[in-house]
């Protein structure tokens, strides 16, 4: 190895080690939330982003959760908007508990939403504005039976025959641009 590799290499191990000392100390690092947010949770519903997405007010901080093992329509699709009216009937302003199951993709709390003791993620299935997301829930073989008593009452998505699931609405929408 040359004199300027070596130098080189050095540097390089410098610069990074730097980059990483002042990253850990950024305030992006420091106002993260006090608390842990892929441990149970409870708080006040802010916002309902559609059927499968809210944020709460814990201990003065905003989490994203995602409604973990469901998928609501797109707002953009059938009954994609009486999604996020159900949910918003239900928990917006109000105090939710959130089981965690880790975060995803896009660093939102994966959870299961309980409010008055009841799921809210069994409730968009039993009432038919959402779908048992297999791919993401293999195990819950007791959501896979809701949505089966929707379908079979034809209830909510599943009165309409063509209804559509969001994960082909989402790749039909992604491969048509």
């Amino acid at each position: 190895m040359t004199r300027h590799r070596i130098a080189f290499t050095v540097a390089i191990i410098i610069v990074a080690g730097l980059l990483s000392f002042f990253n850990r100390n950024s305030p992006e690092i420091l106002d993260q939330p006090k608390n842990d947010p892929t441990s149970d949770l409870t708080g006040q519903v802010l916002t309902v982003a559609d059927g499968d997405t809210i944020t709460l007010r814990v201990d003065g901080d905003r989490v994203k959760v995602r409604i973990q093992g469901i998928d609501c329509p797109e707002r953009d699709q059938p009954f994609g908007k009486e999604a996020g009216d159900f949910v918003k009937d239900l928990v917006l302003n109000r105090e939710v508990e959130v089981k965690s199951l880790g975060k995803d993709q896009y660093d939102r709390v994966l959870g299961e939403v309980s409010i008055d003791g009841k799921n809210l993620n069994k409730e968009l299935l039993k009432n038919g504005y959402a779908w048992w997301y297999e791919r993401h829930a293999r195990d819950r073989t007791d959501y896979r039976d809701l949505q089966e008593e929707a379908r079979e009452a034809n209830r909510g998505l599943w009165s309409d025959p063509e209804a559509i699931p969001p994960w082909e609405f989402r790749r039909n929408r992604s491969n048509n641009r």
